[in-house]
């Protein structure tokens, strides 16, 4: 529960994180910008230094992370949970659903998530 390690080239080594939680995600897109999530909505990002937590989206287990850049990261979790965050607050576009345990995205406008009974949706970069 709450444990991150980290790989620097020649060897593992256990990271300080703020939290006890469960951590069920981690994603990158710089190695100072890098996000985990889990349980009860915990959100935590690594700023090349060091591990704080983010406000969350909800109180709610957050399955799945994708860092495109500091402002724009997506999360998923229970009950279809979708959340986008933009550096400074989160917003959750309409989609009802399952749940959603996986995002994997090759640009801004190509996200996709996955969860439930091939549940399965894709971000164009405007829509779902």
């Amino acid at each position: 529960a709450g444990t991150i390690f980290h790989w620097n080239g020649d060897r593992w080594s256990r990271a300080e994180v703020p939290t006890a939680k469960y951590l069920a995600a981690i994603s990158g897109s710089a190695a100072d910008n890098v996000f985990a999530v889990g349980e009860q909505g915990v959100v935590l990002r690594w700023d090349g230094t060091r591990w704080t937590e983010l406000p969350a989206p909800e109180n709610a287990r957050l399955n799945a992370v994708w860092a495109f850049g500091l402002t724009d990261v997506w999360v998923t979790g229970r009950g279809g949970l979708l959340s986008r965050y933009d550096g400074a607050s989160w917003s959750s576009p309409a989609l009802a659903g399952m749940d959603l345990y996986g995002l994997w995205g090759s640009s801004a406008d190509d996200l996709w998530a996955v969860g439930d009974g091939g549940l399965a949706h894709h971000f164009d970069g405007s829509a779902w």
